[in-house]
């Protein structure tokens, strides 16, 4: 007999995930389009080493499916606004002095669902010419116009030959916006 553990929603902030250990037990893999998961449980997600620490890592590579890393469940209330920070970096494939330089059909998304993953929106995206950087950057998106449980997906995707990347998550927060800002 076995069964599995639900993770309780996350009501304490900040919280950060470092993604040194592949993969949290209340985050999961799955695949299907940039807009819609269609299966869980797998995916082509892995872990590598980016600058000396393990992140979640993912070979963009003729993949014709969104591969997706999906987070448990946030309760951002109603009274506090909140923002996501995204440590990600991508190179070139096997070359992490090289950037990468992604093909018109490569592409890695930020989501956010409130409805449990039935339906996603798109809090920001990276494309030709917006590729993230080699050597790694922390980019912040606004959730002040989110309220009560949402969760998270990223996903990427690479459908052509042309292009040959390695895509790293090296962290990812939820915290209040500071009111400095």
């Amino acid at each position: 007999v076995s069964f599995t553990t639900l993770c309780n929603t996350v009501i304490n902030f900040p919280y950060t995930e470092s993604l040194t250990t592949f993969l949290n037990d209340c985050w999961e893999e799955a695949t299907g389009t940039d807009t819609n998961i269609t299966s869980t449980g797998t995916s082509s997600w892995g872990s590598d080493s980016f600058n000396g620490d393990d992140s979640a890592y993912y070979n963009m590579y003729t993949n014709t499916t969104a591969q997706w890393l999906v987070t448990e469940n946030f309760d951002l209330g109603t009274t506090t606004d909140y923002r996501v920070a995204l440590g990600i970096a991508a190179s070139a494939y096997n070359n992490l002095s090289t950037p990468a330089n992604f093909s018109a059909d490569d592409e890695v998304g930020l989501m956010i669902s409130t409805d449990g993953g039935a339906t996603w929106t798109s809090l920001g995206t990276y494309t030709d010419g917006s590729e993230p950087s080699n050597t790694g950057q922390t980019d912040t998106y606004d959730l002040s116009s989110y309220t009560g449980t949402v969760k998270f997906g990223i996903y990427a995707i690479s459908s052509s030959g042309f292009s040959d990347h390695d895509l790293y998550i090296t962290d990812f927060t939820v915290e209040e916006i500071p009111s400095c800002i």
